[in-house]
């Protein structure tokens, strides 16, 4: 099963991407793995209908990079990037 939840700044509730914090493993994520790491971090939360709400959305996201994904490696390719 996919996992994941959000890291906070110091701040309940604040995505520590927002003020440039967390580690550099962090820093170095790419969105899908971003996604992943809240899902897992989501799952381990009591069962109650926020938990749920916020793991739909996450799965929704996961769902929307899956599609855009191709597209935006097409156009790294077509700049000549990686």
């Amino acid at each position: 099963m996919l996992q994941g939840a959000e890291v906070s700044a110091g701040t309940p509730g604040v995505d520590a991407r927002a003020n440039g914090g967390g580690s550099s493993a962090l820093g170095s994520m790419t969105e899908r793995d971003w996604e992943l790491y809240r899902l897992s971090v989501a799952e381990s939360m009591p069962d109650s209908p926020y938990k749920l709400a916020v793991i739909e959305g996450i799965r929704h996201k996961l769902e929307m990079l899956a599609q855009v994904e191709p597209v935006r490696k097409q156009a790294r390719a077509a700049a000549g990037q990686k």
